[in-house]
């Protein structure tokens, strides 16, 4: 780095003697300059363990005691470092910013502290669907374990890892052998290579293409994002091949990611969104043609079966449940929201993205989109009701503990089983709540704190169980109650039944009646009846109506900007008048 100065220096000082010479000044400036740089070589302690803090990030100038630095090496474009800790944990660094971890032991642990679920499945999701890949590409070596994972599945008959830094490979050498084949495998190939190059060269084309490289506010690393870039890499597919796109969703705002993804959709027919952890999703893009389901064919190999086990995937409903957004879902909010694309020429997230990571912002619609109870992404993208209890607790991804948590529930209220640890404080008074309410048949008079009891349960199931689970668990605290309960308690019981059963006809003529007086004018129900409405007023076709409930609400959230799902619907209840006009 001190050498790398130097010779910077003294590149200066030449061009101000070729541009000054003679002057007096010149002397002055040339001495000042070496003057500084002997003092700034001589009291500087430019250390690997300080270079790999990532002060810039942190905050923090000195690394923990419990890791150490194993490798440092100033490369071409950064300096490299890979760290351990005394639980084995290796972290590969650029400039200090880690771009990757792997535990190197066998032990069962809780792995969220590492990437290595992004890393498995960045390789295995794209391969779940295209299984038939036979020629792929990796953007970005990092630990090397995405690459690895990639020819566990023996199909492959070719790999190409491009990456920019040589030292980055070198110092991977120290996750081996949890990348071993990357180093051994001879159908695995590394190119030392920037990945705009390489592609704008090769005459190898691919069925599968994987872009994993840094954060997108490391310079140089955003124009992998843009409208040009994805324009070059639809050239070296074959004609319905796969491009997998890692971006993270930590640092990061909305406005940014909407950009990215509005310059691939120009370039791909159709994507769908997954989540890898709760901070980090890959978005898979086909050419040509829809993306396919995700086949379970990836268990049934050794291989690749071992490296999904390892981070908590044990079955095609833990893919499942991962499935965020896709094409139908998110265009028509491109459309409302008129997205620029990301480009070479409007650098959006060149731009922007450094400000987004100092201001610590997060993208956050998908996870609201996915917790939502009223299912409306979910209706939108036609998926099937999850298979909870094929779903395996990870705590580094939301939905499969909030997944965990209702089946306590369910098990709790509907099996009589003793309440579950790991319930919170709130969420077992709900449920113990609703269950005597239910034996006791006290409904009257408590009306909004029993509501607020249903929603709070509604919230914590809805989204995560099977609908068969759901009716189960929503009549057991249906209070039996020999004089009848309270009409609008009726009411809202009937209407999650209609929800869950998704008869889109009768929330319609249940959220009529329960619209124009909210319980208690609760924001919670105001919100929970309007999405259920809507929704099933775009299912049923009464556009007409749709815009009408949509209007007379208005006064209810002036103040407030309208969750995406409901601007969603909103156009693709226009895309269907327009439609019908044209009929």
């Amino acid at each position: 780095m001190l050498t790398g100065s130097a010779v910077d220096l003294l590149l200066g000082i030449v061009l101000l003697i070729y541009a000054m010479p003679g002057q007096i000044i010149l002397r002055k400036v040339v001495t000042a300059s070496l003057l500084l740089f002997v003092t700034v070589f001589t009291i500087s302690d430019i250390k690997p363990e300080r270079i790999t803090t990532g002060v810039f990030r942190t905050g923090l100038s000195t690394l923990p005691a419990n890791r150490k630095v194993v490798f440092s090496r100033d490369g071409k474009t950064s300096t490299v470092t890979i760290t351990k800790t005394r639980d084995n944990l290796n972290t590969i660094a650029t400039n200090g910013k880690p771009d990757g971890s792997v535990y190197m032991d066998d032990k069962v642990r809780d792995r969220s502290l590492s990437d290595e679920s992004t890393e498995v499945l960045v390789g295995a999701i794209p391969l779940a669907i295209a299984p038939q890949a036979r020629n792929v590409a990796v953007i970005g070596f990092g630990t090397g374990l995405t690459s690895h994972v990639v020819l566990s599945w023996p199909e492959i008959d070719r790999l190409d890892t491009i990456e920019i830094e040589e030292e980055m490979i070198a110092g991977a050498r120290h996750f081996r052998p949890r990348n071993e084949r990357v180093f051994t495998d001879p159908r695995s190939f590394i190119h030392v290579e920037d990945a705009r190059t390489y592609f704008s060269y090769t005459p190898n084309k691919y069925d599968l293409i994987i872009s994993e490289p840094s954060n997108p506010w490391v310079g140089g690393v955003s124009s992998l994002f843009t409208r040009e870039f994805y324009q070059q890499i639809r050239k070296s597919l074959n004609d319905g091949g796969y491009l997998m796109q890692w971006m993270h969703v930590y640092e990061m705002d909305q406005d940014l990611l909407f950009t990215v993804l509005k310059a691939l959709s120009e370039h791909f027919e159709d994507f769908r969104i997954y989540a890898t952890s709760d901070v980090d999703i890959v978005i898979i893009a086909r050419v040509h043609g829809q993306v396919e389901e995700t086949q379970d064919r990836i268990f049934m190999e050794d291989g690749m079966r071992k490296e999904l086990a390892r981070v908590g995937i044990n079955h095609i409903e833990d893919i499942h449940a991962r499935y965020l957004a896709n094409t139908r879902l998110l265009l028509p909010l491109f459309n409302k929201l008129a997205v620029n694309s990301n480009s070479d020429f409007y650098p959006f997230l060149d731009l922007y993205a450094s400000r987004a990571r100092y201001l610590q912002n997060n993208v956050t619609f998908l996870r609201e989109f996915k917790e939502s109870p009223v299912p409306v992404t979910r209706v939108i993208m036609r998926q099937d009701d999850p298979k909870s209890t094929d779903i395996t607790p990870m705590s580094n991804f939301y939905y499969s503990t909030a997944v965990w948590r209702a089946q306590r529930i369910y098990r709790q209220v509907v099996k009589n089983e003793m309440p579950q640890p790991g319930l919170s404080s709130p969420l077992y008074v709900s449920v113990e709540y609703l269950r005597n309410l239910a034996k006791n048949c006290a409904v009257s008079g408590q009306r909004e704190l029993w509501l607020q009891q249903l929603l709070t349960l509604g919230g914590a199931t809805l989204p995560y169980l099977g609908s068969a689970e759901l009716q189960e668990l929503f009549n057991v605290i249906r209070p039996e109650c020999p004089g009848g309960m309270p009409t609008s308690q009726q009411r809202w019981l009937d209407l999650i039944s209609a929800l869950i059963q998704k008869d889109f006809n009768k929330i319609v003529e249940i959220t009529d009646l329960l619209l124009p007086s909210p319980d208690g004018d609760n924001p919670q129900a105001h919100w929970f009846l309007l999405k259920a409405r809507l929704l099933s007023l775009y299912m049923t076709g009464k556009t007409g109506e749709f815009a009408t409930s949509l209007k007379q609400h208005e006064d209810q959230f002036k103040h407030e900007r309208l969750p995406f799902d409901i601007l969603i619907l909103e156009e693709l209840v226009k895309e269907s008048r327009q439609q019908a006009e044209k009929r």
